[in-house]
């Protein structure tokens, strides 16, 4: 029993031969062969000790793009849609892994991952002060040998649809904007965006 980067492992020692008369005399060769043998966890910590090793003086530094996005259409309208954050990792160590946390973790996928995808929602917006909705999310780097290294990013979703406001928290419905009468029928009062209209492009709007 001895120790492979300071974990206690088992080895086997034998020796192999082999014997050859080609050139008209038998002469037999002799090497030296050891096993080395280590148990599951043994040899995880072995491959972290290797790793670590291999990541002396590295220093990784991870950056993240900050995104604005539209949200989807409300159903049956919109279809789903994901969008793969921006980050990337300079002097990558051996043996990183990655974990997320932050503001609605359920709307990130592949959150062992750098590139971890983000769920765009519907934000169903009800007041006209609040047209977009903010996301914060860190992503933290561990590795073998290396003090862990983190970043934030931030995903910005705007309201995509064009919105009758007749005040500032009552908007028109999507179906709303158009009316069939008959000639001769009573007056119908329609609701005007006495509140202004607002969309991603800004009108304007008469």
């Amino acid at each position: 029993m001895r120790r492979l980067w300071g974990v206690r492992v088992k080895q086997y020692h034998y020796v192999a031969s082999m014997t050859s008369s080609a050139s008209g005399e038998p002469l037999t060769a002799r090497r030296r062969v050891t096993v080395t043998v280590t148990g599951a966890e043994e040899g995880t910590q072995a491959a972290a000790d290797a790793s670590a090793l291999a990541n002396k003086g590295r220093v990784p530094v991870i950056t993240c793009n900050d995104a604005t996005l539209l949200d989807i259409l409300p159903y049956p309208f919109g279809e789903e849609d994901e969008y793969e954050l921006d980050c990337s990792v300079t002097e990558k160590p051996a043996g990183a892994t990655y974990s997320w946390a932050g503001d609605e973790l359920r709307r990130l996928t592949r959150t062992d991952s750098l590139e971890a995808k983000f769920d765009v929602p519907d934000i169903v917006t009800r007041n006209k002060a609040q047209l977009s909705r903010t996301y914060d999310y860190k992503v933290t780097l561990a590795a073998p040998g290396i003090d862990d290294v983190m970043e934030d990013v931030t995903i910005t979703v705007q309201e995509r649809e064009v919105i009758c406001w007749v005040t500032p928290t009552m908007r028109l419905p999507l179906f709303a904007y158009t009316y069939t009468v008959d000639e001769g029928a009573s007056d119908l009062e329609l609701n005007t965006c006495t509140d202004g209209i607002t969309s991603p492009g800004g009108g304007p709007y008469t």
